[in-house]
């Protein structure tokens, strides 16, 4: 069942904890009750580190545009998303890092790439995700969908730099 939460060109009603009246797609915003909705499989490596008692994800790579996170890696759920994760002017690159494999990786071959910048079109995360880091999406000119679900609390700033072409924005009730 979809609820349609946005409100007028005024409103100052809250999605979470975004007022909508501070965001440019603010009268794009979809809420839904539930988390139904059939989100695809997506076959990458992501470069991960673990702290305390889940994942933080630092960088994906991948085949193709749309990225689903995962629930959770190994035993430990997936909380939050690094700073600059999607973004392509990320300076140094993370050393102390592990890397997850979906069991289809064998298919990447040498079509496998980094899943920033202008490589992104769609980003799915998990319910389980609270927090994203600062300008996780500095620069992705080509990112028109992102996907949340209530759990999300924290969002770095500056995270939305650069994304002119972001159409929609999709949050799940839980």
């Amino acid at each position: 069942r979809a609820s349609n939460r946005t409100g007028g060109k005024n409103s100052n009603r809250t999605a979470g904890n975004f007022s909508q009246t501070n965001l440019p797609f603010a009268g794009k915003i979809k809420l839904f009750e539930d988390n139904k909705e059939q989100k695809g499989i997506s076959i990458m490596k992501i470069d991960y580190r673990i702290r305390d008692d889940f994942a933080e994800i630092i960088r994906c790579r991948g085949t193709i545009s749309k990225v689903v996170l995962p629930e959770q890696i190994g035993r430990y759920p997936v909380k939050k998303v690094a700073a600059y994760a999607f973004s392509s002017k990320k300076g140094k690159e993370d050393t102390d890092i592990l890397v997850y494999e979906s069991p289809e990786d064998i298919l990447f071959g040498e079509n496998e790439r980094l899943l920033a910048g202008e490589e992104i079109e769609e980003v799915i995360f998990p319910d389980t995700v609270e927090e994203i880091g600062n300008y996780i999406f500095y620069n992705c000119k080509m990112l028109n969908r992102l996907e949340f679900s209530d759990s999300l609390v924290r969002l770095g700033s500056g995270a939305f730099t650069g994304c002119g072409d972001l159409e929609v924005l999709t949050g799940h009730l839980k």
